[in-house]
């Protein structure tokens, strides 16, 4: 249920990836106040457990949970909060979301390769301090390393690519391979918001 209400935004450094909206990752400024409204716990003890469980539970959920291909709408977040990183005035809305996979009765078109990249992302959750949630209002969230964003291997397991290692080991991406991440990559946004609403998986024990 708490993972029904992520907010995912893009952070643009380096190649951008998602990350929890830190200032309103599960829908408002009180994220406390809303897990204890979706889980209908109502001590702060357990709400603020929830919270630190939720921020494990999100890569384990797109690590094990499944949306099948076809079309979604995104409920969570406004199309502004979508475009933002690509306004531009000489451009309409349409266009811009055009370019992210969405069409124009506002659904997603979510693919199997979309599932194959979240799959090999690299998640972090750093440190933080009283002070800067205190002067900035900022909570400690789950997101994915925009510099690092790929595990190597992952892709080449997700995408079913023929083992092809440079000297040092890695695997080699051909030139149709890496259009197609990067066509992929750029739509990752909108993929973590409907894979965070729609997509399913079972209560049990799941390794990280």
């Amino acid at each position: 249920m708490i993972v029904r209400c992520a907010r995912f935004l893009l952070d643009p450094a380096e190649n951008t990836a998602p990350s929890l909206d830190p200032s309103r990752p599960f829908g408002t400024p009180n994220p406390l106040g809303d897990i204890g409204d979706a889980a209908q716990v109502r001590t702060w003890e357990g709400v603020a457990q929830l919270y630190c469980e939720a921020q494990a539970a999100i890569p384990l959920f797109f690590a094990h949970a499944n949306l099948s291909p076809g079309k979604y709408f995104i409920t969570n977040l406004s199309m502004r909060e979508l475009t933002w990183i690509t306004d531009d005035p000489a451009r309409s809305i349409e266009a811009r979301l055009r370019e992210m996979g969405i069409d124009s009765d506002r659904r997603f078109s979510f693919t199997p390769e979309h599932l194959a990249l979240i799959r090999s992302v690299n998640w972090r959750w750093e440190g933080w301090s009283n002070a800067a949630f205190e002067e900035n209002k900022i909570w400690p969230v789950v997101f994915v390393d925009a510099k690092r964003t790929y595990s190597v291997t992952q892709l080449q397991k997700n995408f079913d690519w023929e083992p092809d290692l440079d000297e040092h080991g890695y695997h080699q991406m051909t030139d149709a391979q890496r259009e197609l991440v990067w066509k992929v990559h750029r739509e990752l946004h909108p993929a973590f918001q409907v894979f965070a609403e729609h997509a399913e998986l079972q209560a049990g024990s799941y390794l990280l």
